[in-house]
């Protein structure tokens, strides 16, 4: 009797160890069918996308960095000139641009001309017919290359020195609000020197269109009618644009 009830138990616990071997064997292999592939040391394979990848931060206009140095100039960089994109490429060099270093006198006096600006510049006179070594020579003279440049007792405005009261149409038909904004201030200013010029080039001459200028019109024609055709003022911005274009060309 003692023998059937040891017998009896020796079974139960075979078949209590089989059932919990089935059932461990079959929860590993569940385990495999639902839990993804495993790596070499047993975690599972997780693909992990960084949240750079999954989201694009979209930086504020007033905090982007400014534009690149396009070629060298780190004043490029400079506010107000920084804001102008400096993106133009190889065009300008490959038709004639160079990169002009203003002389150390106007700088020690706050003159600034980055090669975005004379890009720029360059631009504007090409498109509208204006001798870019002219426009240049005329900055130098008017405003030392000061964006902010003031004379005529507060009237005359920016790098070109423009008289705001007599450009008011010119200036909202171009778009113009500042003329303390540098490119602003050229657009107008190239925009005087190509309607002076298609009245007055061709018949009188460079010393005549910058006569206007620098006078307007009647006070020019006073000078054409006691047969002056040249002032102090037209033939030093005439012969600097030309030292300028000398020293440019023999780079």
């Amino acid at each position: 009797m003692r023998r059937t009830k040891k017998r009896q138990a020796m079974i139960k616990r075979a078949i209590a160890t089989a059932v919990a071997v089935v059932l461990i064997v079959g929860a590993f292999f569940w385990g495999k069918s639902v839990g993804g592939s495993k790596n070499k040391e047993g975690a599972p394979d997780i693909t992990v996308t960084p949240i750079a990848e999954e989201k694009q931060v979209t930086t504020p206009e007033s905090k982007k960095e400014s534009p690149e140095v396009a070629h060298g100039d780190p004043d490029n960089n400079t506010y107000p000139y920084s804001i102008m994109s400096a993106d133009w490429g190889s065009e300008p060099y490959n038709e004639g641009y160079s990169y002009y270093t203003i002389p150390n006198g106007y700088k020690l006096n706050g003159g600034l001309f980055p090669e975005v600006a004379q890009v720029y510049l360059w631009s504007l006179c090409k498109e509208a017919g204006v001798d870019y070594y002219m426009a240049l020579a005329l900055i130098e003279t008017e405003s030392g290359y000061r964006y902010d440049a003031t004379g005529d007792s507060g009237n005359s405005k920016g790098l070109m020195q423009i008289y705001e009261k007599f450009h008011k149409d010119r200036m909202e038909r171009l778009g113009v609000r500042d003329l303390y904004n540098p490119y602003e201030n050229m657009r107008v200013g190239i925009d005087v020197i190509k309607e002076i010029q298609d009245r007055y080039l061709e018949s009188s001459g460079a010393h005549c269109v910058l006569m206007v200028y620098n006078m307007g019109v009647s006070g020019a024609k006073s000078l054409w009618d006691q047969e002056i055709f040249s002032t102090e003022y037209s033939r030093k911005i005439l012969e600097r644009a030309e030292e300028i274009k000398q020293e440019l060309q023999d780079k």
